[in-house]
């Protein structure tokens, strides 16, 4: 799938629509060549000039929790009040997809991280960048684990701090550039 992107004009499928919606997904999207390229759409209502110029500019840091199979990730601008949780499972996608997208995470840093307005669809920034390597591994660490139920109670128990106090307690997992190194 191609998928062409203008900053200014509504998101495409399959990123929009999604009206209401606040905070990030990180995923794979099956890409032209047949294998996954990984997307990061940021959905924040009402977006400001402010919000957009952070997401478009600031260093992006990452940190992360992860638990055998389960892992979150969490991403912050700057050292600023931008601060977004990355759930990612391989359990959602089915199992025939499971090799393919592994070896998507191996091979491929690259992010493509899409800001957009989730009040109007509107895109707001399109940032690619390479994904910090200690994070990466940390997330391919899911894949290897031994598969079990319990990731949503999980969830809840860290969801029991805020997304601020998860990112002081969460392991450092570097920082997302924009060098392809």
């Amino acid at each position: 799938m191609i998928i062409a992107f203008r900053t200014g004009a509504t998101a495409p499928a399959p990123f929009w629509p999604r009206p209401g919606v606040s905070g990030a997904i990180l995923d794979q999207i099956r890409d032209s060549s047949g294998g996954f390229s990984v997307y990061m759409p940021l959905y924040l209502p009402e977006m400001t000039e402010d919000e957009s110029e952070s997401i478009r500019t600031l260093k992006v840091r990452a940190r992360y929790f992860a638990d055998g199979p389960f892992f979150l990730g969490l991403i912050r601008f700057g050292s600023g009040p931008l601060v977004f949780e990355l759930e990612y499972t391989p359990d959602v996608y089915p199992a025939e997809q499971q090799e393919a997208r592994r070896f998507a995470w191996e091979q491929g840093r690259i992010v493509h991280m899409l800001a957009i307005d989730s009040a109007t669809g509107v895109l707001r920034v399109n940032r690619m960048m390479t994904m910090p390597n200690h994070f990466r591994r940390a997330l391919l660490a899911s894949f290897d684990s031994a598969r079990s139920y319990g990731y949503d109670q999980w969830i809840d128990r860290l969801r029991l701090r805020s997304v601020l106090d998860l990112w002081e307690f969460g392991l450092d997992g570097g920082r997302f550039g924009e060098g392809f190194d």
